[in-house]
């Protein structure tokens, strides 16, 4: 908790994040306390907690600090090149970490390898969003997550979302879900042009498209499966 009127170095012992750390955990820091601790010290305007606040708010939140790249990230206020590369550092470590306790990444033969998980997790959403899923040179899953959610109409997708990612991950090939809210699984005209986009973006950097899913309420459309891509 921030002491109104006194310097940092003033605080109690037990509200600085490191020390609060030493007594309680690192469990019990919040994502702010967290990120000071990474930061080490502010600068003569901001104490760290406030340069660790402002890092948070620049990136929106700590998938979005994950997504930065450094030089955008040394855009922030009390950050130099060594802070903001233990925040990355310490980011892909933790990326690392979680994919070495994965006992056995799945391959992917077909999009019923995905659809399950997915169906499930769109069911009831109520905007258009997209989901990548990244695979390595053997079909085995490297990465997923949300790339874009959009409006209850409708949704755009760039490629360069999807491709940048998939270079910064070295992927070789990319699946792309998408569901559609109103439940039904049929591709539209924007998504048979989104996918056509991608294949030929793909094309160009050699990387593979797949497949494009279009999930509805209970079903699936893989343009993979139905030869469209």
């Amino acid at each position: 908790m921030k002491k109104k009127g006194l310097k940092f170095k003033d605080w109690p012992l037990l509200n600085k994040p490191r020390e609060k750390m030493l007594r309680y955990g690192e469990k019990k820091l919040s994502v702010v306390e967290l990120l000071a601790v990474l930061i080490g010290v502010g600068t003569r305007d901001l104490n760290v907690l406030d340069c660790a606040g402002r890092v948070l708010a620049f990136c929106g939140g700590v998938k979005g600090l994950r997504k930065m790249k450094l030089s955008s990230l040394l855009k922030t206020k009390g950050l130099s090149l060594a802070k903001a590369a233990r925040l990355k550092a310490a980011l892909e470590l933790g990326k690392r970490l979680s994919q070495e306790d994965t006992p056995a990444q799945k391959v992917i033969s077909s999009a019923s390898d995905l659809v399950d998980f997915y169906l499930a997790e769109t069911r009831n959403l109520k905007q258009s969003t997209f989901y990548l899923v990244l695979l390595d040179g053997r079909n085995k899953i490297i990465f997923e997550e949300e790339i874009f959610r959009g409006t209850l109409t409708g949704s755009q997708v760039h490629p360069r979302e999807i491709f940048g990612r998939a270079t910064e991950e070295r992927a070789a090939a990319v699946v792309v879900l998408h569901n559609h809210p109103s439940g039904n699984s049929r591709p539209t005209g924007s998504d048979l042009k989104t996918a056509k986009r991608l294949k030929r973006a793909g094309g160009i950097l050699g990387i593979l498209l797949f497949d494009y899913i279009v999930l509805g309420k209970d079903s699936h459309f893989s343009l993979r499966g139905k030869g469209i891509i």
